[in-house]
């Protein structure tokens, strides 16, 4: 008996589709477990007196969590984006992988 575990090949693996962000086709990915679980806890430590700022980080760590082409961006890069078409990117990341946003 071999004590050499292969790897789950479902593990680690991806599961996206394309979407628009900007007029232009981005893919994006359903969050995993542990990636809901800290967008959780990061929103839950705002409160409804949040400042932008605080809410403007939940929602880059959304769009960099689920959208590997923004990945890589500086957080300052963000700021060049129209926010409602960041606003639209991160519920869409939400909603494909089944978080609610309260719509």
């Amino acid at each position: 008996m071999s004590t050499d575990a292969k790897p789950n090949r479902f593990l680690g693996a991806k599961v996206s589709k394309v979407t628009n962000f900007v007029n232009q086709k981005i893919d994006i990915n359903k969050l995993t477990v542990s990636q809901v679980l800290v967008v959780q806890e990061k929103a839950s430590k705002l409160t409804e007196q949040a400042d932008d700022a605080a809410n403007l980080e939940l929602l880059i760590f959304v769009i960099k969590e689920g959208a590997p082409d923004l990945r890589d961006l500086p957080d300052e890069a963000f700021n060049e984006f129209p926010l409602d078409e960041l606003t639209k990117l991160s519920t869409e990341i939400m909603q494909y992988s089944g978080l609610s946003t309260g719509k």
